[in-house]
C-alpha cells in the first residue's frame, strides 16, 4: 500500500469542501506578453492525463428489511436498505435514537475505475424508498484547445479517452508496477496530429503496450499475459498514457477513509451529526443524482489539475504556442490629405504668379502688403485739407517719398 501523495489528498479536499468553478488560470503556464497562441489541428492543441467520472443511480438494487429488536421492554421495528458490494458487504441505513439519512461505502479499484463510491439517501423515516446512487472515478486521456488572451488561458475540452488496466502487469519488470495504460494510435507533434508508427522492436523512445490496451480501455482482463511477442507492441513515448499502482492505491486509500463505512445521522434539535464530506454530499437534505455528479465534477476537476501541475517530470512535456507582442502601427489615409495638399499647392501657385507677374516691376516699386509703409509717405501732408482728384504726377511724388524708407 502506498502512501497517499499530499498535493492529490488537497485536491479531493478542494474538490468537496471548497471547490473552484475554473482551474485553468490555476494551471501553470508562461505567457510574457499576456497573449499566446498554440498550433491546433481541427482544434486540438494538446492532450493530458486526467481524471474523469461516472454517476449512475442504482436505487433498484436496493433491498430492504424488517428486523425486529428488544429494547427496554419494547419491540421496535427497525428498517434496513443496503447494497451488495463485491469488496465492501453492506452499506446500510438503520432507524434507532437517531435517524440516519445518508450512508456511504467505497468499491476498490476494478478494471478501468479508481474507486466506486456507494451511497444511499433516505431524507426521513416517512420516506420508504431510500435513494441509492454509484459514483466511479477513472483515469482518461483528456483532449484540450487552448489560447491565452490578455493574460486569460481559455482552454476547451475536445475530447475524452476512457484508460484501462495495463494487460502487462502481470509480467515481471517495471510494468508490473503500472496499473492502468493506453496507447493512443494518433498524436499531436509540432502542431500536427500525426500517425503513432509502433513496432514489435523494443527500442529507446518506445514504451511496451498490450494489443488489448492500444486505442480503447479493455472491457476485460482475458488477455494472457504470456500470449506470444506478435501481441506486444512497442509505442512512441508521448503516444502512451499510463498511472502508477503507487497512485492508484493512494488514491484508493484515501476515498476509503472519507467514504468507508460512514453515515450522516439526524439527531433531532442537535442538528446533523457526521463527517463534514458527507455533510457536502447531503447538501441540508437535497441531495440528488444530479447534485451528487456536480461534485464527483469537481473533484475530478481538482485532481486533474493536480496531475497536470505535479505530473512526474521525465514524463512531462510543456505544450508550447507563439508569443504575440503589441506594437504601435500607423495607416495613412491618403485620400483625408488631398484637402490640406490642395490648399498648399494653390497656395504656393499663388506666390509663384505673383513673382511671375511682378518680374517687369522696378524693385523700389514692389510693395509689400503691409501698412506700415503708409505710415511714413507724404500721402497725408498732399491730402490734409481733403479728398481731391490725383493725378499722376502726385501719385509719383508719393511713391518716391515713400521710396526714400
Amino acid at each position: 500500500m502506498s502512501d497517499v501523495y499530499p498535493p492529490i489528498i488537497a485536491a479531493i479536499n478542494t474538490g468537496i469542501i471548497q471547490p473552484v468553478q475554473d482551474y485553468t488560470n490555476l494551471l501553470p503556464h508562461d505567457c510574457t506578453t499576456g497573449n499566446c497562441t498554440f498550433p491546433t489541428d481541427g482544434e486540438v492543441s494538446f492532450s493530458t492525463l486526467g481524471v474523469g467520472h461516472f454517476c449512475e443511480e442504482i436505487t433498484s438494487q436496493v433491498q430492504e428489511k424488517f428486523v425486529n429488536t428488544n429494547r427496554k421492554g419494547t419491540d421496535p421495528l427497525t428498517f434496513l436498505a443496503y447494497l451488495n458490494t463485491s469488496t465492501n458487504g453492506n452499506v446500510s441505513m438503520g432507524i434507532g435514537t437517531s435517524v440516519i439519512v445518508l450512508s456511504t461505502g467505497s468499491v476498490k479499484s476494478t478494471l478501468r475505475t479508481l474507486v466506486t463510491v456507494k451511497m444511499l439517501h433516505k431524507p426521513s423515516f416517512h420516506v420508504l424508498k431510500a435513494l441509492a446512487i454509484s459514483c466511479s472515478i477513472c483515469p482518461v486521456v483528456l483532449t484540450y484547445g487552448v489560447n491565452i488572451t490578455k493574460s486569460i488561458m481559455c482552454e476547451k475540452q475536445i475530447g475524452v479517452t476512457r484508460i484501462g488496466d495495463n494487460l502487462l502487469a502481470g509480467r515481471n519488470g517495471p510494468e508490473q508496477f503500472v496499473r492502468f495504460k493506453l496507447a493512443k494510435s494518433e498524436t499531436f507533434r509540432n502542431g500536427t496530429i500525426v500517425p503513432c508508427d509502433r513496432q514489435h522492436k523494443a527500442d529507446s523512445g518506445f514504451t511496451p503496450v498490450s494489443h488489448g490496451n492500444i486505442g480503447a480501455a479493455p472491457s476485460n482482463s482475458s488477455w494472457n499475459s504470456s500470449a506470444t511477442d506478435a501481441e506486444l507492441w512497442y509505442y512512441p513515448d508521448d503516444c502512451v498514457y499510463s498511472m502508477s499502482k503507487g497512485a492508484v492505491d493512494g488514491i484508493e486509500s484515501y476515498f476509503g477513509e472519507i467514504f468507508d463505512g460512514q453515515q450522516l445521522g439526524n439527531a433531532g434539535s442537535n442538528g446533523i451529526g457526521g463527517s463534514i464530506y458527507l455533510r457536502q454530499f447531503h447538501q441540508a437534505g437535497n441531495m440528488t443524482l444530479a447534485t451528487v455528479d456536480d461534485m464527483f465534477r469537481k473533484i475530478t476537476a481538482a485532481m486533474t489539475a493536480t496531475i497536470r501541475t505535479h505530473g512526474r517530470n521525465s514524463d512531462a512535456t510543456q505544450a508550447t504556442g507563439v508569443v504575440w507582442c503589441q506594437t504601435t502601427c500607423m495607416k495613412i489615409r491618403w485620400k483625408w490629405l488631398s484637402y490640406p495638399v490642395a490648399l498648399i499647392g494653390l497656395s504656393l501657385a499663388f506666390l509663384a504668379l505673383v513673382a511671375i507677374e511682378s518680374r517687369d516691376v522696378a524693385k523700389d516699386r514692389l510693395w509689400k502688403s503691409s501698412v506700415l509703409a503708409m505710415s511714413f509717405c507724404d500721402m497725408d501732408e498732399v491730402h490734409l485739407c481733403g479728398m481731391s482728384p490725383t493725378k499722376n504726377e502726385t501719385i509719383d511724388v508719393i511713391v518716391r517719398s515713400t521710396s526714400k524708407l
